[in-house]
């Protein structure tokens, strides 16, 4: 799992864009938002992470240890309209397969015009269902192993699907990071759809989206519970581990 280099200092004024990845220490392009080619994560600038995330639990009350599934809705519309596509599509296929005229009489410049054309529909229709078929696929997959952040009193680890491409996505990323390097939580909303996106401040000034995209309410909810982790005190866990030993 790849983790910081010891020793590496961060820059302790706050970048103007995304240079380097913070777990893995590749270089990057230089760009306002990017996602690391050997992690899969998606990095971004901090003044483009949100509104923080409270905790609504005290430092006292909160878990020491968290194990937040965040479990990605389907989407019912996209999903159907994917699926539509996806059937237009390789019927589409199947259609000018079946019906081309290209061998159904004397060879003319109107039927090999009239080929060719569907030759070009074929692909289109092909390319357009394959990549909705996959892209339904992908939802599925997401919706049925969601991304999940287990944390303890030291570290936090992410189990996370990639952000790359398309077959990419179909990766899983599996990273940990050293608690005190989580500096905060924060939800990017969207208010015309009511959904937002949960993003992880880190200490190099970047801010780590996670890909997991809900309602404002769910959002805001799994959040408030990782800040309260956050907010609970570090040697707390070995206090309960002790009690519990006991």
């Amino acid at each position: 799992m790849p983790t910081k280099r010891r020793g590496a200092p961060y820059r302790e004024a706050p970048p103007t864009d995304v240079r380097e990845c913070p777990l893995c220490d590749i270089d990057l392009t230089a760009r306002s938002s990017t996602v690391c080619p050997r992690c899969g994560l998606w990095w971004t600038l901090a003044r483009a992470a949100g509104e923080r995330v409270r905790p609504t639990a005290t430092a006292v009350d909160a878990a020491p240890t968290i194990d937040l599934p965040l479990r990605r809705g389907f989407g019912h519309e996209a999903l159907m309209l994917l699926t539509v596509l996806a059937g237009f599509g390789i019927g589409s296929a199947f259609i000018i397969v079946t019906w081309t005229p290209i061998d159904r009489g004397p060879l003319s410049v109107m039927l090999l015009v009239l080929g060719l054309v569907s030759l070009t529909g074929l692909l289109a229709a092909m390319g357009l269902g394959t990549v909705c078929a996959v892209a339904v696929a992908l939802e599925v997959a997401r919706a049925v192993a969601p991304t999940r952040l287990v944390g303890d009193a030291s570290t936090l680890r992410i189990r996370a699907w990639r952000d790359d491409s398309l077959l990419g996505g179909f990766g899983r990323t599996d990273v940990t990071v050293p608690r005190e390097h989580v500096t905060g939580v924060f939800a990017s909303t969207w208010p015309s759809a009511g959904t937002a996106r949960l993003r992880l401040m880190h200490a190099s000034g970047l801010a780590l989206d996670l890909g997991w995209q809900e309602s404002e309410a769910v959002v805001v909810r799994q959040g408030e519970a990782l800040a309260a982790w956050l907010s609970a005190p570090a040697d707390s866990a070995g206090v309960a581990q002790t009690l519990s030993r006991a």
